[in-house]
């Protein structure tokens, strides 16, 4: 089993301290706590948060899903917002950038 740990550090951070279960501590929408997560974090942490999550994409490419239920699924619930894991992955990532 790979150290998840090493290989996404900002994607554990913003999901372990952002997007957790009580995620609306940042925030009242998902937006507000990626908005807040920006504010904390350096462009290089933010420019490393984007590169873990194409990394993640590009590495379970037929068991991404999966692979992200059993990494993240603990926290956020991102069905209740419509979203896929593979969409949310890609919403982080155009929110992070913009």
């Amino acid at each position: 089993m790979e150290d998840t740990r090493k290989l996404y550090p900002n994607l554990h951070l913003l999901f372990g301290a952002y997007l957790m279960q009580d995620w609306t501590l940042w925030g009242s929408t998902i937006e507000d706590v990626i908005l807040r997560y920006k504010k904390d974090m350096n462009q290089e942490e933010c420019q490393a948060a984007i590169h873990e999550i194409d990394e993640f994409i590009n590495r379970h490419p037929n068991d991404l899903n999966e692979y992200y239920e059993e990494l993240f699924g603990e926290e956020i619930s991102i069905e209740a917002f419509g979203y896929s894991p593979s969409s949310f992955l890609e919403y982080l990532k155009y929110t992070i950038s913009t």
